[in-house]
Parts: structure tokens; sequence; C-alpha cells
């Protein structure tokens, strides 16, 4: 019974467990991915903020020539930052922090990018800044996150497979003393129970024999 029970058990222990771990490094995920979002969402809301104070001062965004510079400033120091590139209403990069890209054809990645778009006195949109993140060194940081994240929880896992064993066992253990208190007298013992009811009442008449001769 044992055999066919624990491998089940541990089984279902191990799959809950596993679930855990997932669920957890799903999190860790998530945040490390918003708060990168977050930080890419602020050098692009930095840069559109120059290039709109520039156009109040009526320096159409084709002609900011101090662009490029700014670009390849803000791009420096920050951690999975790939590139930045000014857009034009049509899509082609106008600017960009790698000068090869520019005259380039661009379109943003929802997940490994982040958009600030930029529009004129009258609401049109003419351009936007697209922050790119560098997508190989943050799956690389991901990947390192889940395995120390493995690493740490692997202890946790091993230590509650042996306790559940133990306890699955203690349980069973106590559960077959408990049925065998339980259980009807075996066959052997119903089958020499004539015999000893016989012997019962032989030496019951022989000691009423005995008592009716001394009297």
């Amino acid at each position: 019974m044992i055999r066919r029970i624990l491998p089940f058990f541990l089984l279902i222990v191990a799959l809950s467990l596993a679930l855990g771990v997932y669920m957890s490094y799903e999190a860790v995920r998530s945040s490390f991915l918003g708060t990168l979002s977050e930080r890419m969402e602020t050098v692009a809301e930095q840069i559109a903020t120059s290039i709109r104070s520039s156009q109040s001062f009526g320096i159409a965004l084709e002609e900011q020539e101090t662009l490029p510079a700014l670009l390849r400033r803000e791009g420096v120091g920050v951690r999975y930052l790939q590139q930045i590139d000014v857009l034009g209403a049509g899509g082609e990069v106008l600017y960009s922090s790698r000068e090869a890209r520019v005259g380039d054809a661009a379109e943003p990645d929802e997940r490994w990018s982040v958009t600030s778009e930029l529009s004129n006195d009258l609401g049109e949109t003419i351009g936007s800044v697209v922050v790119w993140m560098d997508r190989e060194a943050a799956q690389s940081t991901i990947r390192a996150l889940a395995l120390d994240l493995l690493l740490h929880s692997l202890p946790f896992i091993l230590g509650a497979l042996v306790l559940a064993t133990l306890g699955l066992l203690f349980i069973l253990h106590a559960l077959r003393r408990r049925a065998e208190r339980l259980a009807p007298p075996s066959e052997p013992l119903r089958a020499a129970r004539p015999q000893v009811e016989e012997l019962e009442d032989v030496h019951r008449r022989a000691a009423e024999e005995l008592g009716s001769g001394r009297a």
C-alpha cells in the first residue's frame, strides 16, 4: 500500500512546490521588467521635454541639430539601454544615439521599447521618442535571477519533500496500527474457536463433578 501511495503523494508535493517556485520567478521577472520600463520611460520623457522646449522657441523637430549629442549623452551610463531614436511622423529615424540608424524605418517593440509621443500646438502627432532596451542583457539578467532563485529554493524543496515523506509514513503507520486493532480475528482463530469452547465445557463439567464429589 505504501509503495503505491508514496510516489503519487511525492509527485503532488513536488508539483506544488514547483508551481510555487515558478510563481515566485514570474513575480521577480515582472518586477524587474516593470522597473526597467519605468527607467526607460524617464529617459524618453526627459528627451521629449527637451524637444518640446525647443519647439516652443519655434525650432521644428527636423531642425533641432543638438539632438544627436543629447541622445548620446542620455544613452551613456544607463544600464540595459541599447539606443535612443527620434522618429518622424512617418516612422523614419530622424535622430539616433547610433548615427547609422538615421534614415531607417523603425517599428517600436511594445515589449522591449518605450515610446513618448511628440505633437505640435494643434495636437497633431509629429513624431516620437523611442528608447530601446538591450534585450540580450535584460534576458541574461532574468536568467541569472531565475538560477539564483532556484539555487536558494532547492534546499527548501528537498527539505519539504523529506518532511512530507516522513509525515506520510507516520500517518500510514498510525492508520495501519489502528486498523489492526479494529480488525476481526483472523481465519485460524475462527477455526480454532469451537475446539476452545469444547475444552472450556469439559473443564467446567470436571470442576462441577469435582465439587459434587467433595460435597
